[in-house]
């Protein structure tokens, strides 16, 4: 069973992030499926629940996608694919992943008090970090990345400052869309 604050966000992931069910390439050029699920290699692709389930076709659309350009809508890549996930899968893959990959950073990043947060801002912080990754903290040589890049606003989230996250929040590199609905989920908990 998914937590609520999964259950909350999905809806609005499957927006921001789209539901596709090939193989994509993201902005980034990262081959990519499902809820914003990268395929890293050709390995992880032949993980997957891919129908037809055969590998020299799977093989075949990765190296298909890998050749394209990116940073175009995903169904530009439609046609230069064979495989498709089963219906519901992007869903359920991302359910599972919120809630094993990236519920339990934001729990040790607020240990004992994220659980506690309103739920317009966990569902802000989950949908960062499913965007962002969690990153690692800045050290003397190397800089911060992920939402670990986002220092004034997770020390705001600490001390339950729903107005100063909203104003920290903005990413770069998403739909002023998604940056606008993330600052909203933080100003809802601000008023709740």
């Amino acid at each position: 069973m998914s937590s609520p604050c999964v259950v909350s966000l999905l809806p609005s992931l499957a927006i921001h992030e789209g539901s596709v069910v090939f193989l994509y390439l993201d902005s980034a050029g990262n081959p990519t499926t499902g809820i914003g699920h990268l395929v890293s290699t050709m390995s992880d692709s032949l993980k997957l629940p891919w129908q037809p389930d055969d590998s020299a076709t799977i093989i075949s659309d990765f190296r298909a996608i890998s050749s394209r350009p990116a940073n175009r809508v995903p169904v530009f890549y439609e046609e230069a694919t064979v495989c498709r996930l089963p219906m519901g899968w992007p869903e359920q893959d991302a359910a599972q992943r919120l809630e094993t990959e990236f519920l339990p950073p934001l729990r040790a990043l607020f240990p004992g008090a994220f659980d506690g947060f309103k739920m317009s801002a966990q569902v802000a912080l989950l949908d960062m970090i499913y965007n962002l990754g969690l990153g690692r903290a800045r050290t003397a040589t190397h800089p911060a990345t992920g939402l670990c890049e986002y220092v004034t606003m997770l020390g705001a989230c600490s001390h339950g400052d729903w107005m100063t996250a909203a104003a920290q929040c903005g990413r770069r590199g998403i739909s002023a869309q998604r940056n606008s609905w993330t600052v909203a989920q933080f100003q809802a908990a601000a008023q709740s």
